[in-house]
């Protein structure tokens, strides 16, 4: 049984099911006691109608459903916090080749859809990441910009945050740690060979 994600006080279940037309896609199990209040998918989506917010909230919806997607958002944030984070994020695509230098950044680059290599000072590979996955660690705990840069191997969509915001979210801080000191290990050693 895979968890796909853990659901915080503020949460909606079946909002998909007012955007989508789908079936449902799994069960949802209670791990401690939790106050639920039901209300019919009809009058949710007429509540929206009649206070004119239907497509804002269906675009929220998307995006804060794009960022539970990623590995460093996927549990134990709140959906007040991810709302925050989808204030001030900002989309871009990036066509196959591109080079993105983190020179004098202080974003953390959030991978939507495509392929991308996460690539050394010195040009090595140091990983391969797709949708899902982050770049963009080592600007928060280092300062040493120029430790990675990261290339496009298709068109993808990224979408970028500032490490300000993710000052405030431990789990996050301990997910980007983890993957920081993993790829300056890879660099390390990569580097060493040569």
């Amino acid at each position: 049984s895979k968890i796909h994600n853990k659901l915080t006080v503020g949460s909606f279940i079946g909002m998909e099911y007012l955007f989508y037309p789908i079936k449902s896609f799994g069960t949802w199990r209670a791990i401690s006691h939790v106050t639920v209040q039901k209300v019919s998918i009809n009058l949710m989506g007429a509540f929206f109608e009649k206070n004119g917010i239907y497509h804002e909230t269906k675009q929220l919806y998307d995006e804060i459903t794009s960022l539970q997607r990623n590995v460093l958002f996927s549990q134990e944030c709140s959906v007040s916090t991810l709302n925050n984070i989808v204030k001030v994020m900002k989309s871009s695509i990036l066509k196959k080749g591109a080079l993105t230098k983190t020179k004098k950044s202080n974003s953390l680059i959030l991978i939507d859809s495509g392929k991308l290599q996460v690539i050394g000072s010195h040009g090595e590979i140091i990983e391969e990441i797709g949708a899902g996955n982050f770049f963009g660690e080592h600007t928060f705990f280092s300062f040493d910009f120029d430790m990675f840069n990261l290339v496009a191997e298709e068109e993808s969509e990224i979408l970028c945050i500032e490490n300000d915001i993710i000052k405030n979210i431990p789990i996050v801080q301990w997910k980007m740690l983890e993957v920081f000191a993993k790829r300056r290990k890879i660099l390390e050693t990569l580097q060493s060979e040569d």
